[in-house]
């Protein structure tokens, strides 16, 4: 088995095993036509999470008053509604369908989006058994058409089971990446101590899989729990295994050190890379 040292980004990685390595070139381009779909695909996906977060937390807070906000950019705008179901004796003031629209708004991380997007809640945010839903109505980010179920489920024990089904981004040339997704985040450390967050610790589970935009299959199985800390800015263990079409790799994060380093293996090759930025789950 071969070692090469490579300090680069994790996209990087990928570009530079194309270009250095000339046997199995055709193995390694699917990898790399597919990371860079997964990117975009984890971009958009993540966006649309945390933006729900941030927007069942303000409204908690303020009674579920409905919002109505200018962009990040002053151009284009948000409506936030909220719609009341019929109440059980336990919750009476749930379900909520929270509807936000969007015309040309341009959020706090650059991304403009157009389109509706549909939240149904089924308790208060923090309840076990709170099960969130979340759907689309011509809704694109930076022209990009995102289709798709996303489901939340406080599942106890301090778990959240997240899947999505019939997942699609449509890009602007008219490919597609279409995904299905299981994964479970579990927060692991921190939890007695709720008032404190930068002891909190979380593992991530699960898979995904569906069809790139070169019409290649893919899988992508987390190995070993992915390790998250609040106070370190990348995982810090973990591993997923990566096949497309028939092609396998493995993404080696470590052994629960804070650093940027990571291992990624193909055909019998160990890239040792200084991975860069946040991670992102």
């Amino acid at each position: 088995m071969k070692n090469k040292i490579i300090h680069l980004g994790l996209a990087g990685l990928f570009i530079l095993a194309i270009v250095s390595c000339k046997k199995d070139k055709t193995d390694e381009s699917k990898l790399l036509e597919n990371a860079e779909a997964e990117a975009t695909a984890n971009a958009f996906f993540d966006d649309i999470y945390n933006e729900m977060e941030e927007t069942i937390v303000t409204l908690e807070n303020n009674g579920y008053e409905p919002q109505g906000d200018k962009s990040g950019l002053d151009e284009g705008s948000r409506l936030i509604t909220v719609a009341q179901g019929q109440g059980t004796s336990s919750y009476p003031n749930f379900p909520r369908l929270i509807t936000i629209t969007y015309t040309n708004w341009t959020s706090p991380s650059g991304k403009i989006k157009n389109g509706i997007v549909y939240i149904h809640i089924t308790a208060p945010y923090r309840v076990e058994g709170n099960i969130k839903t979340i759907t689309f109505e011509n809704f694109s980010i930076d022209e990009h058409q995102i289709e798709g179920i996303k489901v939340i489920e406080n599942t106890g024990n301090r778990s959240y089971k997240i899947t999505i089904s019939d997942g699609k981004i449509t890009f602007p040339d008219g490919t597609f990446y279409t995904r299905e997704a299981n994964r479970t985040r579990t927060w692991v450390e921190g939890f007695d101590t709720p008032n404190i967050i930068l002891d909190d610790e979380y593992e991530i589970t699960g898979t995904s899989s569906g069809i790139n935009r070169k019409e290649y299959s893919y899988t992508h199985t987390i190995a070993t729990p992915l390790r998250i800390r609040i106070t370190c800015p990348w995982i810090v263990s973990g591993t997923i295994n990566l096949l497309v079409d028939d092609i396998t790799a493995v993404l080696d994060y470590g052994d629960g050190e804070c650093d940027n380093k990571a291992t990624f293996i193909v055909n019998d090759t160990v890239y040792n890379i200084t991975l860069r930025g946040h991670h992102n789950q």
